[in-house]
């Protein structure tokens, strides 16, 4: 598939799935009902999935 499109194209459309588990996590840390625990959970998760996002940006501007 890189040899198709490159390794740019490829992490920007990555990204898209990177876009939508961000929009996730980050409103699951903030559903009222959710516990403490599982708000910490989200909300590590969200902060993990916005380092991923940022190098796939980075990687693909630099390719």
């Amino acid at each position: 598939m890189a040899d198709l499109m490159g390794d740019a194209a490829i992490l920007k459309a990555m990204k898209t799935n990177e876009d939508d588990t961000v929009a996730a996590y980050e409103s699951a840390s903030r559903h009222p009902d959710a516990i403490p625990a599982s708000k910490a959970f989200f909300m590590k998760a969200h902060q993990d999935e916005e380092r991923h996002r940022a190098w796939m940006e980075a990687t693909a501007k630099s390719l």
